[in-house]
């Protein structure tokens, strides 16, 4: 077994836990736009909702891809079984 999959069987371990971490990403997320929406363009709130989306596009992308690779692998593992 080289290490990528090694790597990738640990990631998998935890599938669980990146779900639950994106849907926590998808509620912070639409919050930000209402945040977006209510705040005037300029004031404060309005620059911590823009920073607040830059983080959580930045974690929702690997979480996500993460989360993909992995059902990914078991379909194939599923197809392989067959």
């Amino acid at each position: 077994m080289s290490a990528s999959e090694r790597f990738w069987d640990l990631v998998c371990d935890h599938r669980p836990h990146l779900a639950f971490l994106l849907s926590l990403l998808v509620g912070l997320g639409a919050i930000t736009v209402l945040g977006f929406w209510l705040a005037d363009p300029g004031s404060p709130e309005y620059v911590i909702a823009v920073v607040n989306m830059g983080i959580v596009l930045v974690a929702f992308v690997p979480i996500g891809y993460c989360i993909r690779r992995c059902l990914r692998r078991e379909q194939y593992a599923e197809d392989s079984s067959e």
